[in-house]
């Protein structure tokens, strides 16, 4: 994943997005950047191409780097809530910026905001005891096919809309 080629592949209006929210946390890009490449290292670790897809990997990987983006952020602000902020902002953010189905965003922002819940909640673990956590939700994910769905499905349970097969 290479920065400019993301950089130069948005749009204008996109780009300005982009600068208007990253212009006042500027010490906050490159945490941020760090992890959303580990969260896309670990995601491929686990689950191979499978995270690229609308599957439990993908709902694992979103979770992930959110946590990942807060904890690596609050370094620089040593603010939680500021962090989290940050996190959500850009994350939210990045689902504007990209075309999804209506489905496959809300499942991702769905998935974004457990990712920071967890931080909240275990944000001093371990990363090897967060991968942990973060798998074994995957195992316990839920499939949804409507938007109605959502209303159904408990704010600590990732949910995804392809089933997919697990790598050994």
């Amino acid at each position: 994943m290479n920065l400019w080629v993301f950089i130069r592949s948005l749009k204008p209006t996109q780009l300005w997005k982009l600068l208007s929210l990253s212009i006042g946390n500027l010490s906050k890009i490159w945490p941020t950047w760090r992890a959303t490449k580990k969260s896309v290292e670990y995601a491929s670790k686990y689950y191979g191409r499978q995270h690229q897809k609308n599957t439990p990997a993908n709902a694992f990987r979103h979770a992930l780097w959110n946590y990942l983006i807060a904890h690596r952020c609050v370094k620089n602000t040593a603010h939680i809530k500021e962090s989290l902020l940050w996190t959500k902002n850009i994350t939210d953010l990045h689902e504007d910026l990209f075309s999804n189905s209506e489905l496959a965003r809300a499942m991702d922002l769905h998935n974004n905001a457990i990712g920071r819940l967890i931080y909240r909640d275990h944000r001093n673990k371990s990363e090897s005891e967060i991968l942990e956590i973060f798998v074994g939700m995957t195992k316990n994910s839920q499939r949804v096919s409507s938007i109605k769905q959502l209303d159904n499905v408990a704010q600590d349970i990732l949910i995804y809309i392809e089933e997919f097969t697990p790598i050994e």
